[in-house]
């Protein structure tokens, strides 16, 4: 379903970021399902590193379908156009790229080279249920 308005175009108040980093994620799903969100979760989520502050920003999605062998040779992970690396190379600063990977331990998103990208774009972090090779400091 797409929002109802462009993403950039939703203002957000500048302390509900730093608001929403002290809050417990339980708190936060209890507000959103008392909202009407009640599919508002994403299952199996742990963090890589120990110490690190709360893991918060705007969502910015990237869902993987199957590669199929006769459409998806490994070439195309090289084309400036593909999915990932659109969706590396256009997630906003302060944002979370959240990556569906169909709950496929075995499907890699990402690994280190665009992660390191990612980084360096000023995203908070990612979520995803599968990754090798990883940079902590994006975790």
């Amino acid at each position: 379903m797409p929002n109802p308005q462009p993403a950039e175009t939703i203002k957000l108040h500048p302390d509900t970021l730093d608001r929403l980093s002290k809050v417990s994620t339980a708190t936060v799903a209890t507000l959103l399902y008392k909202r009407g969100y009640q599919n508002a979760y994403v299952q199996g989520v742990a963090p890589l590193g120990t110490g690190k502050p709360s893991l918060v920003g705007p969502a910015f999605t990237l869902r993987y379908i199957p590669a199929r062998p006769d459409t998806d040779p490994i070439e195309a992970f090289r084309e400036p156009d593909h999915p990932q690396r659109v969706a590396v190379e256009t997630c906003p600063e302060r944002a979370v790229l959240v990556m569906d990977c169909r709950q496929d331990a075995t499907a890699t998103s990402a690994g280190s080279i665009l992660l390191t990208r990612l980084e360096m774009r000023g995203a908070a972090g990612v979520v995803t249920g599968a990754v090798r090779r990883i940079r902590t400091s994006l975790c």
